[in-house]
């Protein structure tokens, strides 16, 4: 049974896919801090509730596809959380299909996704928080 941190997780990456920025929103801490490894090439930061949606313009201008398929979400006892995941992404000019693993490393404030970091793979995330893969 999913703790009610992993089932954000779930409900901020099923906002991901639906290209959804008020319900990813929804889940977030008000200072959200979060980095993209597709979205962003220059490892760029999206800040707060207005960063999200920038996130979602960056997402809905670059690509025709941008689908979350998570394979893992585990919260340690420091209230961080790991996720491994594979993104799916078909570019909108270029129509190129590209799957890519990737994993985040969330931690919560008030109970809300607060800051993720991204990383290139999701065995590094879970190192990141002392996990096997």
């Amino acid at each position: 049974m999913p703790t009610p941190a992993e089932e954000r997780i779930h409900r901020f990456a099923d906002a991901v896919t639906r290209r959804d920025a008020d319900a990813a929103i929804a889940q977030c801490h008000p200072d959200v801090e979060f980095y993209s490894a597709l979205a962003s090439l220059e490892g760029e930061a999206f800040i707060g509730h207005d960063g999200i949606r920038r996130y979602f313009q960056s997402v809905v201008g670059a690509w025709d596809e941008w689908r979350v398929e998570l394979h893992r979400v585990e919260e340690v006892p420091d209230e961080r959380l790991a996720v491994t995941m594979t993104m799916h992404v078909r570019g909108r000019q270029s129509g190129v299909s590209v799957a890519q693993d990737v994993g985040h490393v969330w931690e919560l404030e008030d109970g809300k996704l607060r800051r993720c970091a991204a990383f290139r793979s999701g065995d590094e995330a879970l190192a990141e928080v002392g996990l096997d893969p």
